[in-house]
């Protein structure tokens, strides 16, 4: 039976100014709504009276810790009577994780508004969280980099980090392995709380921005597969175009330099086409080599407890001091290298088990299943905007995209350009018109499509 997947999302909040007497606070949700919300009497919002709990330790972060679900006594979430204890001690076991990473001497103020014990939030979302962004910012990481990094809260209106989990879902709340139904809370949690530290993007399908003048961190280490910057400037913009963020120029990659020598070479970012509210540009793909947390999607009996130490170099990128320790103890020297523990046969970051091309650099992923690789395919999208060749399903591998007699499944074999009239697939010696070889380029197609979907012949 297949492993069920879950979608994980990222809820973004983000300050914007509004005049000298109040501040709008323009809150985000995985699937895009935005609300507006006045740090004068931010409702919901408003940074929580206690109790708190905090999780701290000498010369490290204090993560004050509320949960409104203990605060009303409502009985659920975090206050539920046979679970809420064991949920609250896998929150508290995240914050002393974090300390054993990141070098600061800050706090950091964390509110979990009410659970939901129903499973809601949206189609597969388990959990949320994010922090709180200044307009006119530049590149920054939100309010939770800001308390840890200087110490100074930036408002005491609200908290840095804003969270909320779905109970519904079969959770694990243990310290062992769940089975094969049940998600873990704890890894679930790290994850989320990582979005809140500045893990995520603000752009949206355009490249635009919902905060003004803001852009995250991660976004200005964010390039195309090409070597296209992504983003830059000041004040921050999209130097690129819609296509890029959806994987058209060879996919994404995150270039920091701390997380590159660690991984091996610059790690691949999620980006989907269509695009996913919430999930693309924000993550890691699954199957990234090294077993991350910020992968986009979450197994049932999944356990990623910890950051893949090149994960911990994307920290250091974006801002953070983080603690050196020796190789092998769980933790990472952020100058060092490192190897990604599975085959990469074609190094283009993705293990050769979920590689749909484990040979080919230039690509990964088959969405269609066609034996068509999604960037070769997208290139022929992106060729001629007037045309009705709109997504990559209108694209077959028998057609033939730019009539030079080599079908689209023969340029793709041969690694030829698909728009060029001037560049056929063809080798010098064979005569690709008595359709021997053409029957080959095809029977190679085929058995890659076998291989990724997991049919048996």
């Amino acid at each position: 039976m297949s492993i069920a997947r879950i979608m994980l999302t990222v809820l973004m909040f983000s300050l914007v100014a509004a005049g000298a007497s109040a501040e709008t606070v323009v809150f985000r949700d995985s699937t895009g709504q935005t609300e507006l919300v006045d740090t004068q009497n931010p409702g919901a919002h408003a940074m929580p009276v206690g109790p708190w709990e905090m999780h701290a330790k000498a010369g490290g972060i204090a993560f004050n810790v509320s949960y409104a679900d203990v605060t009303s006594h409502n009985g659920i979430g975090f206050d539920d009577a046979t679970n809420g204890a064991a949920r609250r001690a896998r929150v508290g076991e995240i914050f002393d994780y974090l300390n054993t990473v990141l070098n600061h001497t800050g706090v950091c103020d964390v509110a979990f508004e009410v659970s939901d014990n129903a499973g809601g939030g949206g189609p597969g979302v388990l959990a949320s969280a994010g922090s709180y962004y200044w307009q006119d910012a530049g590149f920054t990481n939100g309010f939770a980099f800001d308390h840890i990094s200087t110490g100074t809260d930036p408002t005491g209106s609200v908290a840095d980090i804003h969270a909320v989990v779905h109970f519904g879902w079969p959770w694990y709340q243990g310290t062992g392995t769940p089975s094969g139904s049940e998600i873990d809370l704890k890894s679930v949690l790290l994850h989320e709380i990582s979005h809140g530290l500045g893990l995520l993007s603000l752009t949206n399908s355009n490249g635009s921005s919902d905060v003004s003048g803001t852009y995250a961190k991660w976004d200005d280490l964010l390039e195309t597969g090409n070597s296209k910057k992504l983003f830059g400037n000041a004040p921050p913009a999209f130097l690129g175009v819609a296509s890029d963020l959806l994987g058209g120029d060879g996919g994404v990659r995150f270039t920091g330099a701390s997380a590159v020598a660690i991984f091996g070479s610059k790690p691949p970012i999620f980006s989907p086409n269509p695009w996913q509210s919430g999930s693309s540009i924000a993550h890691w793909p699954t199957g990234t080599a090294g077993n991350p947390v910020m992968e986009w999607a979450f197994n049932n009996g999944e356990v990623v407890r910890a950051y893949a130490p090149f994960e911990i170099g994307a920290l250091n990128d974006i801002g953070y001091t983080v603690v050196a320790a020796p190789e092998g103890e769980g933790e990472v020297v952020v100058e060092g290298e490192g190897e990604p523990p599975a085959p990469d046969s074609d190094g283009d970051g993705y293990n050769d088990s979920v590689d749909a091309f484990p040979h080919n650099p230039n690509e990964w992923a088959d969405a269609d299943a066609d034996g068509l690789g999604d960037n070769f395919e997208q290139a022929i999208v992106d060729a001629d905007p007037g045309d009705t060749i709109d997504i990559i399903l209108d694209v077959l591998p028998g057609d033939d995209f730019d009539g030079d007699g080599s079908p689209n499944a023969q340029e793709f074999v041969f690694g030829t350009d698909p728009t060029d009239p001037n560049d056929p697939g063809q080798l010098p010696l064979f005569n690709w018109t008595s359709g021997r070889l053409l029957a080959l380029a095809l029977t190679l197609v085929a058995a890659v499509r076998l291989r990724f979907s997991g049919q048996s012949r």
